[in-house]
């Protein structure tokens, strides 16, 4: 009942939005992403708002706060939002850029009594918006291995949002922003420094030097065109309706979220085809039997997930091992990724209608994390996604009786695997 309630709701809002004249573009190549990013930012006029789960310290990283200061310079307001399991600007960074500008917050940070809080509830949304006029939200944090820079790379994508739903995305951004989970510029307790006041001045010296010490030359040679050019604006897809779905600040208590909810009323209304791109893939018990339902129905069933090579998280690949011929049994296509890459889309097809977000298909996106999606209707913009997730389908395997999955070739990673598959993920799979 609660299903169709929903079901109900989300198609109204896909009605609703039918008149938006929304716009959307999907970013598959990791150069193009770090261009379009970077044309953004170039000619933000008022704001630029950026909200990941990862804000690293590397190459781009550092790119990326060069450009956001000389917006800054120019009077845009910029902010950005960190999840707080990865703090990596101390104190004194964090003063400095907001002296430059740039202000900061952290969502859920360590405070050492709220261990529980702290591990559990995490920020995985990623929203990058400028002028209140464009909108990117999908897979990608802030990090080299995001746009094609590191020795080994994500696949990733996302989707370019132009439109009246932007203001949505933006009031979301501001939600969990000035929310009651944010820290500003506080340090962990167990991360101060522990030397005299003048080394650790020393040390943050070098720490707001390095910050900015980006080696431009080897960026720019990826990045193909000026900002003024904005190829990328003749590139856009109509679309029929868009909804967006995100869940709210604070603490869901081991029940689903808001995006949760909407996809499984989403696939309980499927009736002929669901593609399902995710990095990690866990069944939870609600899910499994939903979809083991809809085989049976003759609902054809594509789903593509990361391999035991291509994986970067291996607690989560442990945990689908152990799921993996429940899954084959219910008559589903499963393939996994096999390419050079690391697969990070979040994405899915369900009959007409298109989900591009930052939601895994496990416990831990499914129940805990901040999430957001975008629940999308219109034939061209289905005919792009499905190309684009054709290409992922075409750099893996599915798996069959014949082609059994693939096993890493060294032997020490395979007992770990086991080890983490039979004593430690059946004890924490709730989290994964």
């Amino acid at each position: 009942m609660i299903n169709k309630i929903l079901t109900l709701f989300l198609g109204l809002a896909m009605s609703m939005a039918a008149f938006s004249q929304n716009r959307v573009k999907i970013i598959d190549d990791s150069h193009e992403a770090l261009q379009i990013r970077l044309d953004l930012i170039r000619n933000a006029e008022t704001e630029i708002l950026i909200s990941t789960y990862i804000f690293t310290q590397d190459s781009i990283a550092k790119f990326f706060l060069s450009e956001l200061q000389i917006a800054a310079e120019r009077g845009v307001k910029v902010k950005v939002l960190i999840d707080g399991l990865n703090k990596y600007f101390r104190p004194k960074v964090l003063k400095y850029l907001n002296r430059l500008g740039i202000e900061v917050h952290y969502y859920n940070v360590f405070k050492g009594f709220n261990l529980g809080k702290f591990t559990k509830y995490r920020l995985h949304s990623k929203i990058f918006l400028t002028d209140n006029k464009y909108a990117i939200i999908g897979g990608r944090n802030m990090g080299s291995e995001y746009y094609g820079l590191n020795h080994r790379n994500f696949r990733d994508r996302d989707i370019l949002i132009n439109g009246p739903d932007v203001n949505e995305i933006r009031e979301v951004f501001f939600e969990f922003y000035h929310s009651g989970l944010i820290s500003k510029s506080k340090q962990w307790p167990f991360f101060t420094c522990l030397k005299s006041k003048k080394q650790c001045a020393k040390r943050d010296t070098r720490l707001i030097h390095d910050l900015f010490s980006v080696n431009q030359a080897i960026i720019e040679r990826e990045i193909l065109r000026d900002a003024s050019e904005c190829l990328w604006q003749n590139e856009f897809i109509e679309v029929d309706s868009f909804a967006l779905s995100y869940d709210k600040p604070g603490l869901n208590k081991y029940s689903s979220g808001t995006v949760a909810k909407d996809l499984i009323s989403t696939l309980a209304a499927a009736k002929d085809t669901v593609i399902i791109q995710s990095p990690y893939l866990i069944l939870t018990d609600e899910l499994y039997h939903l979809l083991y339902g809809l085989s049976k129905m003759n609902t054809e069933i594509k789903i593509l997930t990361n391999s035991n090579l291509s994986t970067d998280g291996i607690l989560a690949q442990s945990a689908y091992i152990n799921g993996r011929e429940e899954i084959f049994e219910m008559g589903v296509k499963l393939y996994e990724f096999r390419g050079l890459e690391r697969f990070h889309s979040k994405s899915m097809i369900v009959d007409d209608i298109s989900l591009v977000g930052s939601m895994n298909i496990d416990p831990r996106s499914l129940n805990l994390n901040k999430e957001i999606a975008a629940f999308i209707k219109g034939q061209s913009f289905k005919t792009a996604l499905q190309k684009s997730m054709a290409n992922d389908f075409l750099s893996s395997t599915q798996l069959t009786e014949e082609n059994e999955p693939i096993r890493s070739p060294k032997l020490i990673r395979r007992i770990f695997v086991n080890s983490l598959r039979y004593f430690i993920v059946p004890r924490i799979n709730p989290f994964l």
